[in-house]
This record gives C-alpha cells, sequence and structure tokens, in this order.
C-alpha cells in the first residue's frame, strides 16, 4: 500500500494521462517510460486515482468521489482502453485530463 495525498493522487495522475494524450500509441499503463511507470505499478491497479480512494472513501463506494466517475461501460477511461485509433485513444486521454484538472480536491467530503 502508498499512502498518497489527493494532491500527489492528482499530480501522478496528471502525469501519467498527459503522457498518453501526447503518445496515443501507448495502449497500456506498461507502455509508460519506465520512470514514469514505476510510480504506479505497485499502486492499485496501476492507478493512483483507484489508490487514493481505496484507502480514504467510503469503502462500499469509493469511486464516487472520482474525477473519473468511474471506470466501467460509457466511461472515458473504458473508451481509451478500447480505442481502436491514435485519434480516438488521444480524444479520450485528452478528456481524463480535463476531468482530472478539473477535479477539486478541496471538495472531498472525507478529507
Amino acid at each position: 500500500m502508498i499512502v498518497l495525498t489527493a494532491r500527489d493522487a492528482k499530480e501522478i495522475s496528471l502525469r501519467v494521462w498527459r503522457y498518453f494524450a501526447a503518445h496515443p500509441e501507448a495502449e497500456n499503463k506498461r507502455c509508460l517510460p519506465v520512470a514514469l511507470f514505476s510510480l504506479v505499478e505497485d499502486m492499485a491497479l496501476n492507478c493512483p486515482l483507484c489508490e487514493f480512494f481505496f484507502q480514504h472513501a467510503d469503502p462500499l463506494r469509493p469511486c464516487d468521489s472520482c474525477p473519473l466517475v468511474s471506470c466501467n461501460d460509457g466511461s472515458a477511461y473504458q473508451g481509451w482502453a478500447r480505442s481502436k485509433s491514435y485519434d480516438e485513444r488521444a480524444l479520450y486521454a485528452k478528456r481524463i485530463v480535463a476531468s482530472i484538472e478539473a477535479w477539486d480536491i478541496d471538495a472531498l467530503p472525507f478529507l
């Protein structure tokens, strides 16, 4: 377990997703540069947001406050993961970046 603050989770997530937006040929987190992947490798689902929310949010509803809302069907993450083209993958990665940038960590109900 890696204990993250909301600011850490946001900062690392932005680094990851900005990379994906700039490098749509990268199809998964193992395609990240080694230094960046090493930051997320030991996190829940290789995701700073998952790591943070699994530790700090309501254990029955950890995704409720996540800026990505959910990684389930219909989400920007699923769109990115299922993308068939670089343009589509870049578009979804940029949507994810925008969601994370807009995330108001000061409004989290449990902090």
